[in-house]
């Protein structure tokens, strides 16, 4: 794992290096609220104390040395091709700032709080040809609205009825804290973990019931679909997820 995310870095390094950055304009004071209303990541450093939030529009970068705060108009990150690292780079009137986010377990170690990514953070201010570097961990903000009871409506294109299944139609029941799943697969009860990044979505480590199902139960082509799953997008109270070959399943949100 170590080997690999070396082999990442030196990827990230090679084009980052090779990449000049365009100065991006300040951002005003009175509209960081505004840009900030959700953020998708967060992350903080104890030693010294620091906070990073990352939105759709904004990376606001906060210090108890008030002369590294940074914020800058979002960019889209680097990415590494052989794990999950990433890196976003970038630069203003007022400085540069590099910021790398690793998938890795990491602690605080101040509080009990699950961490899933390492964070390291490096803020050039000015004309300084000094950096300063500071680790610390993150997480990705889960996404409320996958909390809540899903049922299925259609895999890869087709409808389904509870005819094709065990009494009734497969569900999900999705728990954003724990960054889990429960529920029916048509057959069997089935429960797993959940990952999930921005736009992306994975359901893993599955686990179910063993009782026997008939040849003509689905439960078999619903869990193929749902595993395969990478992608989701949520409107009109519906779940729709797919992958690069297309859309896998659409589920339909209950009360």
């Amino acid at each position: 794992m170590k080997k690999l995310i070396q082999m990442s870095f030196v990827t990230i390094l090679i084009v980052s290096c090779t990449t000049k950055l365009k100065s991006l304009p300040e951002i005003p004071e009175d509209e960081i609220p505004k840009k900030m209303a959700f953020h998708y990541f967060s992350a903080i450093g104890t030693e010294p104390f620091w906070s990073l939030e990352i939105s759709e529009s904004l990376i606001k970068f906060s210090a108890l040395d008030e002369n590294l705060n940074f914020n800058a108009p979002y960019v889209e990150p680097i990415r590494a091709m052989d794990s999950n690292v990433k890196m976003y780079r970038a630069e203003t009137e007022s400085g540069k700032i590099e910021i790398t986010i690793i998938q890795e377990d990491c602690s605080d170690n101040m509080s009990e709080k699950k961490y899933y990514y390492k964070v390291e953070v490096t803020i050039q201010r000015g004309t300084q040809k000094d950096y300063s570097s500071l680790k610390g961990c993150g997480n990705y903000t889960f996404d409320y609205r996958l909390h809540d009871i899903w049922v299925l409506e259609e895999v890869e294109g087709k409808t389904f009825t509870k005819d094709f299944f065990l009494e009734e139609l497969p569900f999900l029941e999705i728990n954003s804290n724990d960054r889990a799943f429960s529920g029916f697969g048509g057959c069997n009860r089935i429960r797993g973990k959940l990952f999930q990044e921005r736009e992306l979505l994975r359901f893993y480590d599955i686990a179910s019931s063993k009782m026997m199902c008939d040849s003509k139960n689905k439960e078999g082509v619903f869990i193929k679909a749902l595993t395969s799953a990478t992608t989701y997008e949520i409107k009109n109270n519906r779940l729709y997820l797919s992958n690069p070959d297309g859309m896998k399943l659409i589920m339909k949100k209950v009360d």
